[in-house]
């Protein structure tokens, strides 16, 4: 825990802080409850303070590929250091299920969130056109070595 962020797995009891969360940040596109619920490949990671959920990662990952699936914090809390704590420690639980690449993808347009994981060595390796939807836009996917040397 670092100035009072906590970065934990979330328990179920804290999903209804989550989805409630990607409802205020991505509105009608958010994913709803059920795709945050427990799953055996699957993890969601909880940024909190004070009891108050202000970020979440959900990593999902098969044989030895990890995808973050989805990454955001609370608007008002943005650039203090939250994304890229999440951003870590997916990276690490990534590596403790033996992932050796994360995957991910993000809005074409969003040159932030393109330059924030690119920081973290995040590379284009491909484009997927019509994936985001409202408005409809192509997804970029970004690729990373998770392991020793990534």
């Amino acid at each position: 825990m670092t100035g009072g962020l906590l970065i934990r797995p979330a328990e179920v009891s804290d999903l209804e802080q989550v989805a409630a969360l990607a409802h205020a940040i991505f509105g009608a596109s958010a994913w709803g409850l059920a795709h945050f619920m427990p799953h055996p490949q699957r993890e969601v990671l909880l940024a909190s303070a004070g009891g108050e959920v202000l970020g979440y990662a959900v990593v999902q990952w098969a044989g030895d590929e990890a995808e973050l699936q989805s990454l955001a914090v609370a608007s008002r809390r943005r650039r203090a250091g939250i994304g890229a704590a999440l951003l870590e420690q997916a990276l690490a639980f990534a590596a403790g299920r033996r992932a050796e690449t994360m995957f991910l993808e993000v809005r074409e347009s969003n040159l932030a969130a393109r330059g924030f994981y690119g920081r973290f060595g995040f590379q284009e390796c491909g484009r997927r056109p019509g994936y985001y939807h409202e408005p409809e836009e192509a997804a970029l996917v970004l690729r990373r070595s998770v392991g020793a040397g990534a």
